[in-house]
């Protein structure tokens, strides 16, 4: 999981994120960790029930994609923290999905557009979108927050 850079705390839901030399770490107290490199996520198991450790460790893909924290943190960076955002450059709500990406990972499911849909449904949509295209879907913010 490479070497850890910066650790901290975010979010209401008091999620721990560490970015590392190799890419993002981030979990809740008592639970494993997720890891992206940017293009994959996973989750770090242990089926003897032991302690968790990164090295040595078979991964597997997460069910649940990363904490909210994170994708507030992109929102924060894509639209402003504005889930509602409809500026008319093709790009809509707070994590800035064109409608291509939103049909394609399931938003019609919820509303038409993104930003017609509440922040957790289009949190949902990215899920799907970040487990299929890593974080290079939001390319710029991506960097900026640490996740590639």
């Amino acid at each position: 999981m490479g070497v850890p850079v910066e650790d901290e705390r975010v979010g209401d839901d008091d999620d721990r994120v560490q970015r590392t030399t190799t890419g993002l770490a981030v979990w809740k107290d008592g639970q494993a960790p997720s890891f992206t490199d940017g293009w994959r996520t996973y989750r770090l198991e242990n089926p003897q029930g032991q302690q968790t450790v990164a090295s040595g460790q078979a991964a597997t893909p997460p069910q649940t994609g990363p904490p909210s924290s994170v994708w507030t943190r992109l929102a924060a960076c894509e639209a402003s923290g504005n889930w509602a955002t409809n500026t008319g450059n093709g790009y809509y709500g707070g994590l800035q999905e064109d409608l291509t990406f939103w049909r394609r990972y399931g938003g019609t499911r919820f509303a038409a557009r993104p930003d017609l849909a509440t922040p957790n449904q289009q949190i949902t949509v990215a899920i799907s979108g970040q487990a299929a295209q890593g974080w290079g879907a939001w390319p710029r913010c991506s960097r900026i927050i640490g996740l590639r």
